[in-house]
């Protein structure tokens, strides 16, 4: 759905020549539509490791009971985060809900990319796998971690 709205965008705007990028669920999108065919200049991969592209569906589980139980959550939990951070972004929960139900993109079935991507990710933020192997994953991949942020 994300994937397919991004390059049709790009198809309708007739781009040539432009950047890619996203954090998190963009950063799945990127991943997605670089597989699908996308040529941008240069691309970024923002908080999103190799296990969060190629084995997500544990994930998708997780935001499907976000999505589906809001409310119901005890504070400070790992749902109860997920939830605020839908609110605070001004997330729609029926929107959102079909992007947790996306298969994920399995290792091996994207193209290596002669194009280079930037994969960051900060020195703590492990829950979405390692960003250094996501970045390995690509032919000019790079990977940069930053200081401080999960």
């Amino acid at each position: 759905m994300l994937t397919d709205d991004g390059l049709a965008l790009i198809e309708a705007l007739e781009l040539a020549d432009y950047d890619l990028g996203g954090y998190s669920l963009g950063a799945r999108t990127t991943v997605r539509m670089l597989a699908r065919g996308a040529t941008p200049r240069r691309a970024i991969v923002a908080g999103m490791g190799l296990d969060g592209i190629v084995d997500s569906k544990g994930r998708g589980e997780f935001f499907r009971r976000v999505l589906n139980n809001p409310g119901t959550f005890q504070r400070a939990s790992a749902e109860w985060m997920a939830e605020a951070f839908l609110k605070s972004v001004g997330g729609d929960p029926l929107r959102s809900w079909p992007c947790s139900t996306r298969r994920s993109i399995r290792r091996g079935s994207h193209r290596p990319r002669r194009d280079p991507v930037l994969v960051a990710a900060g020195a703590d933020d492990e829950d979405n796998g390692s960003a250094a192997a996501l970045a390995q994953a690509f032919a000019r991949g790079r990977h940069v971690e930053l200081p401080g942020i999960t």
